[in-house]
């Protein structure tokens, strides 16, 4: 048994696995579960471009098409995470057998430790992010039906206004079939935001795994601080030589990281920005209206602490990878051999320049001028209203 199977990573393997993207996935589970997932979410999105069709053509832009083109965004934005980890599974599977290899190798030293650490961290984000969604979807979905709810509980001389979860057109009288609509609108919800996490969880867990190799080759020279005037020149040398080698595993890691993420993330920003623009001014059009108010705000701190962790991975690489440079640096270096010291000037010019995720692209001065542009957007929008 792995990582994967009964480790820090069992989570993540079965959200893949339900989301039928595992790498080691049996063929037929895996198109079950796509058929599933898929059929539900386009099930629900015919009747969202009937509706579209329609107030596109006799509606207004501001009031009735706007309001519409979130939910597709979200739509497009987990389909394209999903598109790269299916499209892409022999990379990915590569990844997970490094990560395999890596954990076995390392288990029982005592690198193993910043393994382990890192790989509760990886679990323990995983499943932080999970609640922040849930808590977030929960907020977007129960106003919705909570009217009907306490119709049933608390009944009143006249029926409570129903809010619509999603704009759709089922060609039925909506009132008739709300809760059977309002369901169907709950079960894609809940397959987006359940994708949604999966994708993202499992990059995180690539990006830790990542950092700590950097710090295991921080502590591997440590050796070289340990009675160093005893250090004979072989010594370092097998030290710093195997500190290189997992350097540059972990150089090649996070390159690998890059080329299978880059171009989804360019896209992922992008995406962002808009969202966020769109429910914020969604918010500020449904201010009358409280129950509305609050789950598009909801929406849109969803689609901020969406962009956060996928902004966090990329910074952690960043840290990590300049911070093996103080690692290094500070290994006493001074009092080596000669041809230790050329060793160790490796080491330092490639820990000088950064890893990042997409060339630096994801990091939190990023993740501040996506914001600071969406609100601008949100300003543009507010003032066409006007």
């Amino acid at each position: 048994m792995t990582i994967f199977e009964a480790g820090y990573y069992k989570i993540n393997r079965m959200g893949l696995c339900l989301c039928g993207i595992w790498p080691e996935q049996n063929l037929f589970q895996a198109y079950i579960a796509r058929f599933f997932l898929w059929g539900g979410i386009i099930s629900s999105m015919v009747p969202e471009y009937v509706y579209l069709n329609k107030v596109w053509t006799n509606g207004s832009f501001l009031e009735d098409v706007v309001p519409c083109i979130p939910t597709q965004l979200v739509i497009i934005l987990v389909a394209t995470k999903f598109i790269v980890f299916a499209r892409d599974k022999e990379t990915f599977q590569d990844t997970i057998d490094k990560m395999r290899v890596d954990f076995e190798f390392y288990m029982d030293l005592p690198a193993g430790k910043i393994l382990r650490e890192y790989g509760e961290k990886g679990r323990t984000r995983t499943i932080f992010y999970g609640c922040f969604l849930l808590t977030i979807l929960t907020t977007f979905l129960v106003p919705a039906f909570l009217p009907v709810v306490l119709d049933k509980i608390m009944p009143l001389n006249e029926t409570r206004l129903r809010l619509k979860l999603l704009d759709t057109d089922y060609g039925v009288d909506p009132d008739e079939y709300f809760v059977l609509i309002t369901i169907h609108g709950y079960i894609l919800s809940i397959f987006l935001i359940f994708m949604l996490w999966s994708v993202d969880s499992f990059i995180m867990i690539m990006v830790q795994h990542c950092c700590s190799l950097f710090m295991i080759v921080g502590f591997t020279l440590k050796k070289l601080d340990r009675a160093n005037k005893k250090n004979t020149e072989k010594f370092e040398y097998d030290v710093i030589l195997n500190a290189i080698q997992i350097h540059r595993q972990a150089i090649a890691f996070a390159d690998f990281i890059e080329a299978s993420l880059k171009n989804m993330y360019g896209f992922v920003i992008i995406n962002n920005m808009f969202l966020i623009s769109l429910t914020g001014f969604e918010t500020i059009m449904k201010m009358d209206q409280r129950d509305q108010a609050m789950r598009f705000a909801a929406f849109t701190l969803g689609q901020m602490v969406h962009l956060f962790f996928n902004s966090l991975p990329g910074q952690e690489l960043v840290d990590h990878s300049t911070g093996l440079f103080d690692l290094v640096y500070d290994c006493q270096w001074e009092s080596l051999s000669i041809k230790s010291k050329k060793k160790i000037l490796f080491i330092l010019m490639r820990s000088a320049k950064p890893k990042s995720l997409t060339v630096q692209i994801l990091k939190y001065n990023l993740m501040y001028i996506v914001l600071k542009t969406s609100m601008s957007y949100l300003t543009v929008l507010s003032s066409m209203r006007q």
